[in-house]
């Protein structure tokens, strides 16, 4: 894993998974304006998660270490992990967690120990033995952890721990597939294959429940969802449905809604569709533009800010698997849905993230693949 340069400052304070990509036969005037990606970081392995850090800089997780990225591109090593170990860390990476796994077990190996650090690198607490397989870790330091089982799905469970490890709460979640915590640390929203999507308060008490969800996207204080189930899409607002509209295409692969609420945004196959979140009316949509090019990411800015969406091309299932994804984009669309910016990228490697492009502060992207990091500013 290699610097690529000094960084410029930044702000986008949400987990981005990886991606980017090259448009072939569409003219200039479509595509607009094109933008040059900065290369922040290049690894040498797989990223699993980047994150931005209150100081500007990233927090970037592989298999066995999570490693800091300081602005002036100055890089350390923050947590390393020995066989049998894994990590995690906060939105913001300030906090980090290890789980040290119990010798023997196969997949989804229960805890035989657990420790949270702080941004300093100090013990916050310590904790033994438990059922937990998986933790989050919100931006204040809470900590949810999770049993999962694949042969007894109905009994997994979340485990909320205190600010000292102890156990405040445990629930049930049948057939729990994963969870995360808000942006401001307050509500912990569940996924369930059965059950759909339940939000907690940090203490461990069920707040609401909406069956179906299998994908949602929340703003920042978390009481606004973005949702969709089978067929259709839902916004709500503390639990309860504020709007609701039937999809033309049932099979969503990404959503977002913009910091304020007032937006949603949802990326199919070949077409991105943004949304007045109030009552769901469809304010524009933008299609992929070739039957080979399909969206892989989308992200939307408050008020009537920037929306940005990764683009791959697709050779068919015929191509070796290597080579099938070899390049795309990122496109920038304004307010009336015209793609006004369009950043053209090639990738060695590929996977269903590549390429997420995530929105920060003062106009810049962040694009992440499945082994590099990039930014860009929209003028």
């Amino acid at each position: 894993m290699r610097p690529a340069g000094q960084r410029g400052r930044h702000s986008f304070a949400r987990l981005v998974p990886f991606g980017i990509v090259l448009l072939l036969g569409i003219a200039p005037d479509v595509m607009g304006a094109e933008l040059t990606p900065e290369p922040q970081w290049i690894s040498d392995v797989d990223i699993q998660r980047v994150v931005d850090t209150p100081d500007g800089g990233f927090a970037i997780q592989r298999r066995g270490a999570v490693e800091l990225l300081y602005v002036s591109g100055a890089h350390e090593v923050r947590l390393s992990a020995s066989d049998g170990q894994s990590l995690y860390m906060s939105d913001d990476g300030v906090y980090c967690g290890i789980a040290t796994h119990r010798h023997g077990a196969a997949d989804f190996a229960p805890t035989a120990a657990f420790e949270l650090q702080d941004a300093n690198g100090a013990i916050v607490w310590r904790s033994g033995a438990s059922d937990d397989v998986a933790y989050t870790i919100s931006n204040d330091g809470d900590v949810v952890g999770m049993r999962l089982n694949i042969n007894i799905p109905d009994q997994n469970q979340l485990t909320f721990y205190g600010d000292r490890g102890d156990v405040i709460a445990k629930v049930v979640v049948p057939h729990l597939t994963g969870g995360r915590f808000d942006s401001s640390g307050e509500r912990y929203f569940a996924m369930s294959a059965l059950g759909g999507i339940t939000a907690f308060d940090r203490a461990g008490s069920a707040l609401w429940q909406f069956p179906g969800a299998r994908l949602f996207a929340t703003t920042q204080d978390g009481r606004t969802v973005a949702t969709v189930d089978g067929e259709r899409l839902h916004v709500l607002l503390d639990g309860a449905p504020i709007a609701s509209r039937r999809l033309d295409e049932p099979l969503v692969r990404r959503i977002a809604i913009s910091p304020d609420g007032s937006r949603v945004a949802i990326a199919e196959r070949q077409a991105i569709k943004v949304y007045r979140a109030t009552d769901l009316d469809l304010l524009w949509t933008a299609d992929s533009g070739a039957p080979n090019q399909v969206f892989t990411s989308v992200d939307i800015a408050g008020d009537d800010g920037w929306v940005v969406a990764g683009v791959a091309r697709d050779l068919g299932r015929h191509a070796p698997a290597e080579r099938r994804h070899p390049d795309g984009e990122v496109r920038a669309y304004d307010v009336t849905g015209t793609q006004i910016h369009h950043m053209p990228m090639e990738f060695d490697v590929w996977n269903i993230w590549t390429p997420t492009a995530i929105l920060g502060s003062e106009d810049v992207m962040t694009v992440t693949t499945r082994r590099g990091i990039f930014q860009a500013v929209l003028p």
